[in-house]
């Protein structure tokens, strides 16, 4: 799963409960574990820090909490080798 802002390698379970072009997570990662240089948008994170992929911004001006609620991604099929 990637975007401007990141890549991880995570589990993906499709679902009829979910529809199709979009990605639903309950966590933001097992921990960062990057395969390369930490902080290069290149480097994919094996712990699956969903957080990479999302918005810095907050809720609003006056409230200082995260406001992630969406973000665009891609998704590919892992072609590399043991992670």
């Amino acid at each position: 799963m990637y975007n401007d802002r990141g890549a991880i390698l995570t589990i993906v379970t499709v679902t009829p409960r979910i529809i199709e072009g979009v990605v639903h997570s309950y966590s933001s990662g097992g921990g960062y574990d990057p395969m390369g240089e930490p902080g290069d948008p290149k480097t994919i994170d094996r712990g699956g820090t969903i957080n990479q992929l999302t918005n810095a911004r907050f809720i609003s001006k006056n409230c200082p909490g995260m406001g992630p609620n969406s973000c665009l991604v891609e998704i590919e099929k892992w072609k590399g080798g043991e992670a």
